[in-house]
Parts: structure tokens; C-alpha cells; sequence
């Protein structure tokens, strides 16, 4: 059953336009326990019915602060639980949170060849998505992703749903990249992670170089590796080579790569493949001189 009430002021200032919240009250052993839960609004009624809660009909998400859903006995580590893809090596010598872009889910082909190419060199690699382009697998809308700043919270999840008995690495391709630079300082200073790890990172949207999202990159303090295409249309050399980054900031860059480090053969005589093997050693050997 459900039942409307109003939701706490504080609460309705959290409401954005893909984000809802509700309160769901877990009755079991004769106790109600409370549970807040925030996640994208396509994805509440899968939550709901993971919960055992009904959803007969399309609520608008305006609606969804006002709502109090009392559900039955239920595990709601399991329905709220970051899913996660991962690659182990058995001798890890760091975990790499890795997050995926904003079109590709995290097992596109793309994506695959990351994870596989840091899997070899002896990393543990962890994929997850963010709640947007998981939606999408059940049917969800393709709307385009939220912005960078609104996935925060998501990583932040991530990172704390995670099981990691070594160095954390975190990052991302492309727009994982960013969300997760956003975040690296408070985590590296409060010692949760040891290093930031980007693909492909947008310093601007295509054609659009004065967009730039570098600010933060400023004054970065987090060891952080950048692995950059020099073609890629999301900063190229030239265009890169003239932003003021923080010296914490080490940038590779890979011959003719485009923003998935795909390189013209015919040019460069280098194929994606090489670009991935060089570009997991290139990781192996930051790692090695920044000590951890």
C-alpha cells in the first residue's frame, strides 16, 4: 500500500528533475525500519518492486517527495547494492573503479578493451554504471545523460559499496573521468583513494574548445594520469597543450588516437589493440613511481 504525506522541506530542495526521493518504511520482526532512498526516477519502480512494493501505475516524479511506500520483509542491500563488472587479477596491486562514458554502457566494446588491457598488467578492475544508462538496459528513455555534477553521488555510492583490500584507484572514460576528477581531492585527502585514472578526458564538448571543463584541474592535488588521443575531438594536443593544469596531472598521449585512443593505421601503423597494451603499461609504470 501506499500512503501520501509530506515530505521534510529539506528533502524537496534535493528533488531534481531525474533524481526522486521517497521514504520506504521495511516492516519486519514486528518493527518498522526507515529507509531513505535517492536514485533516478526510471529506475524507482524497479527498486519498488525489488522491495516488494506494487506499482500499478506511472507516478510523475514531482510526486515521488510526497510519497510514503510501506513495503514487506525485504533485503534492501540487495535491491539498493551497486552492480558492479569486474576483472580480477590474482595478484592485484590495486583495485581501478572505472566508469564508463556518456553514451557506452560499461561493457561496450570499448570499455572491454580497458578493463582487459589493465586486467593483464596485474590490476583489479571495477565497472559500474551510473542509474541513467542502466535504466536504458530495462527499457528506459535514451534521454541524454544528467550533467557530470549530478552523477556525483552515484560514485560516491559506488566507491562505497565496494570491497577493496588495496590502493584504490578511481576514474573513468571520458565523462566517467570527470565525475570522478570532481571528487578525487576530498577522497585522496581523506585517504580513500591513491590515485585518479582518465581516458579520453572531455576538457570541452566537440567543436566547442571554448567550453572548457578544466577549472578544477587546476589546482588538482590527487597523482592523476590523463591518456589522451592527440586527434581527439574532445581536446587535442594543440588545444591541451595551452590549458594551465595542475603539475599532479601527467598526460600520455597516444599517436593519431581519436577519444577511444583508435589510432589511423594507415598513418600511425598502430592499431587500437597496441594503443590499449601501451596504455595499460603506461598505468603499471605511474603506479611504480608514484608508490603505492
Amino acid at each position: 500500500m501506499q500512503v501520501g504525506t509530506k515530505a521534510p522541506e529539506c528533502l524537496k530542495r534535493l528533488l531534481r528533475s531525474d533524481i526522486a526521493i521517497l521514504v520506504v518504511v521495511l516492516e519486519f520482526d514486528h518493527e518498522e525500519h526507515t529507509v531513505l532512498i535517492v536514485a533516478h526516477t526510471e529506475t524507482i519502480p524497479r527498486i519498488l518492486e525489488g522491495l516488494g512494493v506494487l506499482v500499478d501505475v506511472t507516478i510523475d516524479q514531482s510526486e515521488f517527495a510526497n510519497l510514503l511506500y510501506f513495503a514487506p520483509s525485504s533485503d534492501i542491500g540487495d535491491a539498493m547494492a551497486t552492480d558492479f563488472k569486474e576483472l580480477r587479477s590474482k595478484s592485484s596491486r590495486a583495485t581501478v573503479l572505472f566508469a564508463h562514458g556518456a553514451g557506452a554502457p560499461m561493457d561496450s566494446p570499448g570499455m572491454t578493451a580497458i578493463a582487459e588491457a589493465l586486467a593483464s598488467e596485474g590490476f583489479r578492475v571495477v565497472q559500474f554504471e551510473f542509474s541513467y544508462m542502466a535504466a536504458r538496459r530495462s527499457g528506459g528513455s535514451r534521454k541524454p545523460p544528467p550533467r557530470g555534477d549530478k552523477l556525483i553521488p552515484e560514485y560516491h555510492a559506488a566507491i562505497d559499496d565496494l570491497q577493496s583490500d588495496c590502493p584504490l584507484i578511481i576514474g573513468g572514460k571520458s565523462m566517467g573521468g570527470r565525475v570522478a576528477s570532481l571528487i578525487a581531492d576530498e577522497l585522496f585527502q581523506a585517504d580513500r583513494i591513491s590515485g585518479l585514472l582518465c581516458v579520453g578526458y572531455p576538457f570541452h564538448p566537440p567543436n566547442k574548445p571554448e567550453q572548457l571543463r578544466t577549472e578544477h584541474l587546476k589546482s588538482l592535488r590527487t597523482p592523476t594520469l590523463f591518456c589522451q588521443g592527440t586527434r581527439d575531438p574532445f581536446g587535442s594536443i594543440d588545444e591541451v597543450g595551452g590549458y594551465d593544469l595542475s603539475s599532479s596531472i601527467d598526460l600520455v598521449w597516444f599517436e593519431v588516437g581519436d577519444h577511444d585512443l583508435k589510432p589511423r593505421k594507415c598513418v600511425s601503423g598502430f592499431t587500437h589493440e597496441d594503443h590499449m597494451k601501451a596504455m595499460a603499461q603506461l598505468v603499471f609504470a605511474w603506479v611504480e613511481r608514484i608508490g603505492f
